[in-house]
């Protein structure tokens, strides 16, 4: 009779635990295997119950909160279009002789404005046909500075002045309005042999700055 070692397990459902070898006895004629005095005993009895401690019930409630609307988009403000009327002005700063156009009153009755886009609209002034282009920021607007020339008398002598207009202001409404102006004015010439754009000195060049308010016809 020979020996060999056969490897055997025994598995549980809480675990795996392996036994060592078991030696068993093999007939060498082929008869019936004959184990080795004390077999191990198989295990008398399984768990009988499984894991009780599931979920017993799903969430009840569900989220009551709905996503906040969107918000309603700012209105953009828009001057209505059409003819305004400039009322009375007020004059802020001059360092101008009194006589040198200095009056704190444009030179138009009113103008005409029409909108160019979004944030833009231009004014053509009364009896003029060049259109003033201005930037509209909220109800605060910047317009183009605008250069000219005129003839002015000094002292019996005819200067020639430069004057570069600057225009902001503010709309209170729709259809009111308040202008701010600064008028810059500069010699350009003296119509004179013996005299030059030095000896206006004293006077040139001079700032006038004013504001006027206006308001749809």
């Amino acid at each position: 009779m020979k020996y060999y070692f056969v490897p055997t397990a025994i598995f549980w459902i809480s675990g795996c635990v392996e036994e060592g070898p078991v030696l068993e006895a093999f007939d060498e004629s082929g008869g019936e295997n004959h184990a080795e005095n004390n077999e191990p005993s198989e295990p008398s009895s399984e768990p009988t119950s499984e894991p009780t401690n599931e979920p017993t019930s799903e969430p009840t409630s569900e989220p009551t909160s709905e996503p906040a609307e969107p918000s309603e988009e700012p209105t953009i403000f828009a001057p209505m279009e059409g003819h305004w009327t400039y009322g009375a002005g007020e004059l802020i700063y001059t360092d101008c002789p009194q006589d040198q156009g200095s009056s704190a009153e444009p030179e138009s009755v009113g103008f005409t404005l029409a909108i160019l886009a979004t944030n833009a609209f231009e004014m053509v002034a009364d009896g003029g046909v060049d259109a003033l282009p201005c930037a509209l920021t909220d109800m605060g607007f910047q317009c183009n500075p605008t250069t000219s020339s005129e003839t002015v008398d000094y002292e019996g002598i005819d200067v020639e002045l430069g004057i570069t207009t600057y225009a902001s202001g503010v709309f209170y409404n729709e259809s009111t309005l308040t202008f701010t102006y600064e008028i810059d004015f500069a010699c350009l010439d003296v119509d004179f042999v013996f005299a030059d754009c030095g000896d206006t000195s004293d006077v040139l060049p001079c700032t006038l700055q004013f504001t006027v308010d206006a308001a749809l016809d």
